[in-house]
Order: C-alpha cells, then structure tokens, then sequence
C-alpha cells in the first residue's frame, strides 16, 4: 500500500447456513492482505513466540557446545551428582543414568530461561519505541462533528 493511503477493509462474503430455515445467509468476512495478515498474527502474539523458539534453539546450540564428554567441568559435575545419587540410594548404573538426564534437565531450565530474557528484552525495545511514536500522535479534537470516509 503506498504511504499516505487509506484502505478500508474488503469483505468476501461467506455462506453462513440458517438452522432453521436451511437457506445459506452471506456473512461478513473480511479479506486481509498477505502483508495485513502478517501485521495481525504479529499483533496477537506470534512474534514473541516465534523469537522464543528462535532464542531457544540459538541458546540451546550454544550451551550444548560445552556438554562433551571430554570436557572437564562437564565429567566433574557427572561425577559430583552420581555422587549425590548413590547417597540417596540409587546403584552405580541408575545414578550415572539420573546425573546425565539432571545436567540435560538444569541445561533446558538454563535455555528456556535465557530465551524468556531475550523476547522480555526485544518486547521492552519494542515498548520503548512505541512511546515516542505515542507522543508524536497529532491530538483529536473531540468536539469537532463526525467527517466520514
């Protein structure tokens, strides 16, 4: 749509069934553009889940990467929490099992938590352009009568 015009909405009708009568009543529907429709799902939350998964799966390849079995940190914190399990009373096999899938869980805690920081971050953004653009609104004068289309 070029700048400076307005477009109103279109409406396709849609054959809407009366239970009663069985006869077909159009409906209002209306037709958005591809570029309305992508400003609406983005308005009604599909972007902030969208950068979660993105977020996400950026966070989670990034900590996966110090998750090797030839890492130090990594055969420490296995063997500390076998450790811990076998105190509890788990055998030699189950603890090792239990330490790996606790590391895999506290990595999914850490990936998820990371990404929530990033969409709170990029809504904030968002929030904190959107109120000079607020500001820059010329004001309506409410007494004035009504101008149509």
């Amino acid at each position: 749509m070029p700048a400076g015009q307005r477009q109103s909405l279109r409406f396709v009708p849609d054959r809407k069934s009366d239970t009663r009568s069985g006869k077909k009543e159009p409906k209002r529907v209306p037709d958005f553009s591809a570029g309305e429709r992508k400003i609406l799902v983005e308005l009604r939350g599909g972007r902030p889940s969208i950068i979660l998964s993105q977020r996400q799966q950026f966070h989670q390849s990034r900590l996966v990467e110090h998750i090797a079995a030839s890492d130090v940190g990594y055969q420490q914190t296995i063997d500390a929490m076998t450790r811990f399990f076998q105190a509890q009373g788990s055998n030699a096999s189950d603890a090792t099992s239990q330490a790996v899938a606790w590391v895999g869980q506290t990595l999914q805690h850490q990936v998820d938590l990371l990404a929530y920081i990033d969409v709170f971050w990029s809504l904030a953004i968002i929030g904190a352009i959107m109120i000079p653009i607020a500001c820059s609104l010329k004001p309506i004068d409410l007494s004035a009568p009504t101008r149509g289309h």
